[in-house]
């Protein structure tokens, strides 16, 4: 797995991995800080009989949560919990130029408080099942976690505007721990008609989320969506479309892997993002740093840094990106406004790996000239270096490498210290060349 890191990425993002550490984490601010002593109150919460053929209630979590006064631990017994949504009004619009609020939504479940825990024992079983748009919506919640719990089942809202997701976070600091968000779809002929689906982590203003470990798949728009004044740490986690659904066709995957835009800020490491429209984007004014992540199996381009006039930046290092239908990696920042004005960024030692493969974007449009590196505008003070280039259907602006030469320059570059680990998920660039590298990559 070339540079990724491989040196310690490939073990976290390639997998489903329950990191045994994390099992026994408490609730810790997101600054990573000891906390102080607090008293905490542990409620243990029942599932609801409404799912499946015993069918017959709904609520309990909504019950549970309206009962807590201060510090607390949710303990989720296994079972279908099965929310009661209610009506919900954006104060803002997530991704508009202007605030254009409020907007009308649903919502699941709102988490409000301190040190607030909501924890299953694993994702397998603990089910919540949220009907609507605003699924899990963290609002005023400081040091909460979520932790062990599937968030399926979310409602598209109506309203084009609204920035639905299985979880939402805004004003909020989180951690979300071993959870799976899963099929949030929609109503497909909804959803095809407004474009916009249901994201699976969605961070608004004022939002802080550390995202660990976690698996996001089948989702229908972006895997994790970060807009103004939004900030997260995203760490050995699957984001997988599944159905890397594209145009008409309604499922999962037809947004971005994870985006990033506005004014958001992102740390993106030792992920897998797999089977989506596009992969991994920084728009407008945002900072990202993108490293040591396996970016494979994208419809069009697999990260992308874009302005469309603004400046955004990112630190594009030590990622593998693997079969795309357009470009691997485009960066289109504006470079006319003057020396020493261009924030901090680099593109260095990513291995660019079957890209440019679909004919149909050969024209450059309307996604970005067909090659591995497409760079468009890059500021000069962001160093271009030490990137692979192997097996890509266009040229790039460097060499093209045989297997022999991929393998041997691979490993000149970068130190391999893979210790085996069981995952349930696999990488697609794992399958395919990992035999190609041999011990002590397998």
């Amino acid at each position: 797995m070339v540079d990724i890191g491989l040196r310690r990425a490939v073990p976290a993002l390639l997998g489903w991995m329950w990191i045994s550490a994390c099992a026994g984490e408490g609730a810790r601010g997101t600054s990573g800080e000891a906390e102080e002593a607090v008293e905490v109150e542990e409620v243990t919460v029942e599932p609801d009989r409404g799912w499946g053929e015993q069918a017959g209630g709904s609520g309990s979590l909504n019950r549970a949560l309206a009962g807590v006064a201060g510090p607390t631990i949710l303990e989720l017994r296994p079972g279908h919990y099965v929310l009661e949504p209610s009506d919900y009004a954006d104060p803002t619009c997530g991704n508009c130029e202007s605030d254009e609020g409020p907007v009308p939504g649903s919502v699941g479940l709102r988490i409000s408080g301190r040190k607030v825990t909501i924890a299953g024992p694993d994702p397998d079983s603990v089910m919540i099942h949220t009907g609507a748009g605003y699924g899990l919506l963290f609002h005023d919640c400081e040091d909460c976690v979520l932790r062990g719990v599937t968030v399926t089942g979310g409602v598209r809202d109506p309203d084009p505007r609204a920035t639905n997701g299985g979880i939402v976070v805004r004003g909020s600091s989180v951690i979300l721990q071993r959870c799976v968000v899963s099929n949030n779809v929609g109503d497909p002929d909804l959803v095809r008609d407004i474009v916009v689906g249901i994201s699976g982590i969605v961070g608004r203003e004022g939002g802080d989320i550390d995202v660990r470990t976690c698996r996001l798949a089948g989702n229908s728009w972006d895997g994790i969506a970060l807009y103004r004044d939004a900030q997260a740490t995203i760490r050995g986690t699957v984001i997988d479309g599944v159905d890397r659904a594209t145009g008409d066709r309604v499922g999962g995957g037809r947004g971005v892997g994870i985006g990033v835009t506005w004014n958001a800020r992102a740390v993106i490491e030792e992920n897998r993002i797999a089977r989506y429209w596009k992969g991994i984007g920084v728009f407008a004014e945002a900072h990202a740093q993108i490293r040591e992540n396996v970016i494979e199996e994208m419809a069009t381009w697999g990260i992308a840094v874009w302005g469309d006039g603004r400046m955004p930046s990112a630190f594009v290092e030590d990622n593998v990106v693997f079969r795309t239908g357009a470009c691997g990696i485009l960066v289109d920042v504006p470079t006319g406004a003057g020396e020493g004005s261009f924030p901090p960024g680099a593109l260095a030692r990513n291995a660019l790996v079957e890209t440019t493969l679909d004919g149909r974007y050969d024209s450059g449009d309307p996604y970005c000239p067909q090659q591995p590196l497409a760079g468009v505008s890059v500021p000069d003070s962001w160093p271009v270096e030490n990137n692979l280039f192997h097996r890509n259907r266009r040229p790039g602006p460097a060499e093209e490498l045989d297997l022999e030469s991929f393998i041997e320059r691979a490993m000149r570059l970068y130190t391999f210290e893979i210790e085996p680990q069981a995952a349930t998920t696999s990488s697609f660039f794992m399958d395919a060349y990992q035999e190609d590298f041999g011990p002590p990559f397998r």
